[in-house]
C-alpha cells in the first residue's frame, strides 16, 4: 500500500504542505499581493488553480477556469467582494487548455483589457476551438484506426470531436505575445516569462525577480 511505503526523496518542497486544501473559490494569500484561488470543476480533474496578482489600482488574473456558469459564478463574487470591485487589467493565460483559457475570452471582453499569452498556444487554441460544429475529419478517424483504435473508441472519438470551442468563450480578437525571458511589470514585481513545452506547445511560466 502506497500509505505504508517510506518516502527516499522528494524533487519538490512545497511551502504550504502537501495536504493544504483551500476552500473553493476563497482566495489564499501566498506572498503580499500574491492570491491562489481554487476553482471546482465537474470532472475527474476537480478543480484548477488561478491567480490574483495586485496590479496597481486593478487586477492581473492568470488563468480563468472553464467556461462554465459555476464558475462565472465564483468570478462574480470575487470580483464584487474580495477584489473590492477594482478592474481586470489583463488576463494572462499560461497555456490554451479549457480549464485555463475557458473564462479569458469573458473577462477581456467586460473589463476591455488585453489577453496576454504566448503565440503558439493562442494560435493554436483559436484553431482547436474552430473545430466547434464540425465532424470528425475522415483523415483523423484513419489515423486513429491505423493507431489501433477499437470502433467503440472511434464511435467516442467522433462524439466528442469539437468539443474543445464548447468549453472556452469566444477569444479576443487579438492578443498580446509573451517572449521567453522577457521581464513584465505587474504592480510592484518584475516577472520573467519562462517558456517550456510538453504539457501543451509554448506554456508560459511567470518566474518573480
Amino acid at each position: 500500500m502506497l500509505e505504508n511505503t517510506t518516502e527516499l526523496y522528494r524533487g519538490l518542497t512545497y511551502p504550504w504542505g502537501r495536504d493544504i486544501n483551500p476552500t473553493a473559490g476563497k482566495p489564499q494569500r501566498i506572498a503580499e499581493g500574491v492570491y491562489w484561488v481554487r476553482f471546482p470543476m465537474p470532472m475527474s480533474l476537480n478543480h484548477i488553480n488561478i491567480w490574483l496578482l495586485e496590479d496597481g489600482d486593478g487586477w492581473t488574473v492568470v488563468d480563468t477556469c472553464l467556461n462554465i456558469s459555476s464558475a462565472r459564478e465564483t468570478w462574480e463574487q470575487l470580483l464584487c467582494g474580495f477584489m473590492q470591485g477594482k478592474p481586470v487589467k489583463r488576463v494572462i493565460c499560461t497555456h490554451l487548455h479549457p480549464d485555463h483559457v475557458g473564462l479569458a475570452g469573458w473577462l477581456t471582453e467586460r473589463f476591455d483589457c488585453e489577453l496576454w499569452m504566448s503565440r503558439e498556444e493562442f494560435l493554436m487554441c483559436r484553431a482547436m476551438a474552430g473545430d466547434t460544429g464540425h465532424s470528425a475529419p475522415d483523415v483523423a478517424i484513419r489515423f486513429y484506426k491505423r493507431a489501433g483504435y477499437t470502433g467503440e473508441q472511434l464511435e467516442h472519438y467522433k462524439k466528442k470531436f469539437g468539443n474543445f470551442g464548447k468549453a472556452i468563450a469566444p477569444l479576443p480578437h487579438s492578443f498580446r505575445r509573451l517572449v521567453d525571458r522577457e521581464t513584465i511589470t505587474i504592480g510592484d514585481r518584475y516577472w520573467q516569462v519562462v517558456v517550456g513545452s510538453g504539457h501543451s506547445p509554448e506554456h508560459t511560466s511567470l518566474y518573480c525577480l
